[in-house]
């Protein structure tokens, strides 16, 4: 089965980077926005300007529809996406499928005690979502790291039968020292995605860090994933009216930093949006499969000769 997902998006991603003919880049990118009930009001430019069905999935988002929460104890969301899991590891344990655990160990193949018993949330991302990655805070990069895996799917009815998809996909791991503490950012990778990129290296870290301002671009996805937040222990409440199932925005506020007694307060910095950057001499690339879901798209678009859409929720 891992060997058919590799063919078909291999297909899939062949058909997403067309360029020519114009007409049919075009038709692909107005399907599929219909198909997946993308507002286009969110689309900062018109249809026609992107120059394929790739560059559509990284699009960004329109001036001043996302606005960034502005005070500097807020630790904002830093992708469109659906909370799917929350709370807080019990020693170095996650539940990150109902009825199943992991242990810290198992997702960043590291130790790091500094963040036993603390808060955690993760978020997916489904193909209408917008695919950037944005700093949650002011923070600069401790360390980053890449762990290799499968590439199975992360929507949730089939994490639901195959539960390890965390701890056995690849991914690519973020830490972040903020003023208040530190947090890691572990981005996911699945059958719908293509790539993986931050505009930052994997380790060893340069000299002096990679620094983001909250609302700055930290990376992107090709199609969509899941996205897990991990504070240090003590250092951040998750906010109260978050709930399992809810969709957010980049930039909503997602938690309260809590910073140590013996630092001053926490200085505000105006949040910038970087424009986009599928390729950087700075980005690390992790090289992924592209969408099995996107599959699930083609044939109605290539078999209805009336462009009548079923619609489908989101894999």
């Amino acid at each position: 089965m891992h060997h058919l997902y590799a063919v078909l998006s291999l297909l899939a991603g062949a058909v997403a980077r067309l360029r020519r003919p114009r007409w049919l880049v075009h038709l692909l990118i107005r399907t599929f926005a219909r198909f997946y009930r993308i507002d286009t009001a969110d689309i900062g430019h018109p249809l026609p300007s992107f120059s394929s069905l790739l560059s559509f999935f990284l699009r960004a988002p329109a001036p001043s529809t996302r606005p960034i929460d502005p005070s500097p104890a807020t630790i904002t969301s830093p992708v469109d996406a659906s909370v799917s899991a929350l709370g807080r590891a019990y020693n170095d344990t996650l539940v990150l499928v109902k009825g199943h655990h992991c242990t810290l160990h198992d997702l960043l193949q590291r130790d790091v005690p500094r963040y036993h018993g603390g808060a955690f949330i993760m978020l997916y991302l489904s193909p209408r979502d917008i695919h950037r990655i944005y700093a949650p805070c002011d923070a600069h990069v401790a360390r980053c790291w890449s762990i290799p895996g499968s590439l199975f799917s992360v929507n949730p009815r089939a994490v639901q039968r195959r539960p390890r998809t965390f701890v056995r996909n690849r991914r690519i791991i973020t830490e972040l020292a903020a003023p208040w503490g530190h947090m890691l950012m572990v981005k996911i990778g699945a059958c719908n995605v293509g790539r993986i990129v931050t505009h930052h290296p994997c380790d060893p870290q340069p000299s002096p860090p990679r620094s983001y301002q909250k609302g700055e671009e930290l990376g992107c996805f090709e199609l969509g994933s899941t996205v897990i937040l991990l504070f240090e222990k003590d250092r951040a409440t998750l906010h109260p009216d978050l709930r399992e199932g809810m969709h957010i925005l980049i930039g909503q506020p997602i938690a309260t930093s809590r910073p140590p007694k013996n630092i001053g307060p926490i200085r505000p910095i105006a949040p910038t949006f970087q424009s986009a950057r599928s390729t950087s001499k700075n980005a690390f690339c992790g090289m992924l499969t592209f969408p099995t879901c996107f599959m699930r798209f083609l044939p109605s678009f290539c078999f209805s000769s009336s462009l009548r859409l079923r619609v489908m929720s989101p894999p």
